[in-house]
């Protein structure tokens, strides 16, 4: 399949209550499933956060540094 691919980094912190319907929104988009790539990466929730992203399709990955800059960077 020929298309540009596309990556889409998420860096959450307790976000249990919106990253659901977040992640069921971009999975929903048109563009073709093979062509993009959703990173999760937890900064360190304790709300169960990371449990729920596990349930999708992504690929969920864990920065112990704190600091969205540091999980945008371990997502990239």
């Amino acid at each position: 399949m020929s298309g540009l691919r596309l990556s889409v980094v998420i860096p959450v912190l307790d976000m249990a209550d919106s990253i659901g319907p977040c992640l069921d929104a971009l999975l929903a988009q048109s563009y073709p499933r093979a062509l993009t790539e959703i990173v999760v990466v937890d900064n360190g929730s304790t709300d169960g956060t990371r449990a729920i992203v596990e349930r999708y399709p992504v690929t969920c990955l864990v920065e112990r540094r704190p600091g969205a800059p540091s999980a945008r960077n371990r997502g990239i």
